[in-house]
């Protein structure tokens, strides 16, 4: 009976745990993020969002800690995710997300890359490869797209 009592004991103390479900996805845990553009269909302004309408999207800019405590919410009807990086290196950030670069090219002295990281859902096709993620990077900073980038360079 006690043996029982134990096992129900640390059953109870167990099942919580596995039923809880800690976002830790490594997007919202990125070195050196200066802000974060979640780009939409709807605006997402409030007190820590600043949104610009361009056409029919809007582009919601705000912190990396809004972003990350906001995620589940602004997922609604996201078409793209960009981070803001400056004097950041392109090549920490790919380690950071498993990245696969497919590939690279350079315009007027910025290069861009485009791959695959299995930490972001959406994806294109490109060249029958799927693509996810799109790294801009200048002497100024790195921008980061997801699936592409949709604010510009």
């Amino acid at each position: 009976m006690k043996k029982f009592a134990l096992f129900m004991l640390v059953l109870l103390c167990l099942v919580p745990t596995a039923f809880s479900k800690v976002d830790t996805n490594p997007l919202f845990y990125l070195d050196g993020v200066e802000k974060v553009c979640f780009v939409s269909e709807r605006n997402l302004q409030s007190d820590n969002v600043e949104s610009v309408q361009s056409g029919d999207l809007f582009f919601n800019y705000c912190s990396l800690e809004t972003a990350r405590e906001n995620f589940r919410s602004f997922k609604l009807k996201l078409k793209g995710l960009q981070f803001y990086f400056e004097n950041f290196d392109a090549e920490k950030i790919l380690k950071q997300l498993k990245c696969e670069v497919l590939t690279t090219t350079e315009i007027e002295g910025m290069i861009v890359l485009c791959g695959f990281t299995p930490y972001y859902d959406d994806n294109i096709l490109l060249n029958n490869h799927k693509v996810n993620v799109q790294i801009a990077q200048t002497e100024n900073g790195v921008v980061v797209g997801f699936p592409l980038i949709l604010t510009g360079y």
